[in-house]
């Protein structure tokens, strides 16, 4: 628990969001700090559908504009179920995430009882 509000003040106060100009990358840290951010913020929002398998899986790509609106949800790998993949759309799609300096693109793994996100591959 503590490591946790640790870690969100460290997101909120370390680094302001305005301090890159537009054509400077963001550090490494910064961005790691923001995929953990976008993982916790996905995690709190995605409610799956009540007396559903418990080894259903979802793999899902998605693009977050500098903006934080998310765009480009594409699946990777579908659950095998309508409702559950239905609601990791609902999901993201309800998520306002931070502004960034730039697009960034993820990859998700859903399963009933959590969410995984990292950096997709297109962001190297």
């Amino acid at each position: 628990m503590v490591r946790k509000l640790l870690l969100c003040l460290l997101i909120a106060f370390s680094v302001p969001m305005n301090s890159s100009p537009a054509n400077e990358e963001p550090d490494q840290s910064y961005l790691n700090a923001y995929v953990q951010d976008v993982e916790r913020r996905t995690r709190r929002r995605f409610h799956p559908p009540r007396l559903i398998e418990k080894s259903l899986k979802a793999k899902v790509v998605f693009k977050i504009k500098k903006s934080g609106d998310v765009a480009d949800i594409r699946f990777l790998k579908r659950s095998r179920d309508i409702a559950f993949d239905e609601s990791i759309r609902e999901c993201l799609n309800s998520i306002r995430y931070r502004h960034f300096p730039k697009d960034v693109s993820l990859f998700a793994e859903f399963i009933p009882s959590t969410v995984k996100v990292e950096l997709n591959s297109d962001n190297q």
